[in-house]
């Protein structure tokens, strides 16, 4: 736009496909279970997003910087039906271990900063932002069905899915003051985040 103020925009897509097959033997009470698949369904995640930077030299000592990005997420399973109905230990289907069988989801996770720097004189320097960012939740969020996961090493506990959760949301303030003064530098920077619909294991 200008020498003082620089506009930056862009468009991405992600799209991801995921499985896990995970098949186990074993005795559960008085019930004998032979080669159970506790499983992630495949399943498929497209994420077109849009994003834009706007930096603005306001003076000499003064610069901003904002940004916004807004994404579209549609996660879904895309497995044989057929493939969902004896599953885990118990031989339950995919709806009845997840809890419902509304399995297509579709979120619309954005983000949103403003950054800025101040020169107090030649040595010290402010910075301060603020933002907001949501997470969609993932594949293994939204579809595992029973399966033991690397994360959990704690006996027999196993990791089942939500399709009904909700994105993550962080809200976050920052603050520093640098300084830069011939041989001696340094700096100090805090931060508070306010997060919501924060995912993860429940007992």
């Amino acid at each position: 736009l200008s020498q003082q103020t620089r506009l930056t925009a862009g468009t991405d897509l992600r799209f991801i496909q995921q499985s896990l097959d995970e098949f186990a033997s074993g005795v559960k009470g008085f019930n004998f279970f032979d080669q159970v698949n506790s499983p992630l369904p495949k399943s498929q995640s497209a994420n077109p997003g849009l994003l834009a930077e706007l930096r603005h030299d306001v003076d000499e000592r003064l610069s901003l910087t904002a940004g916004t990005r807004v994404d579209y997420v549609d996660a879904r399973v895309d497995d044989d039906p057929a493939n969902l109905q004896m599953l885990g230990i118990d031989g339950a289907s995919l709806a009845a271990i997840l809890g419902t069988d509304q399995f297509d989801q579709n979120f619309v996770p954005w983000a949103a900063f403003l950054t800025g720097q101040y020169q107090l004189d030649d040595d010290w320097k402010l910075t301060f932002g603020t933002g907001h960012s949501e997470r969609p939740p993932s594949l293994t969020e939204l579809y595992v069905a029973e399966s033991y996961l690397f994360l959990l090493q704690n006996g027999e506990n196993t990791a089942t899915g939500d399709p009904q959760l909700a994105p993550e949301r962080l809200t976050q303030i920052d603050l520093g003051l640098q300084l830069n003064h011939d041989r001696l530098r340094g700096g100090a920077n805090g931060f508070f985040g306010w997060i919501q619909d924060y995912i993860t294991f429940e007992n």
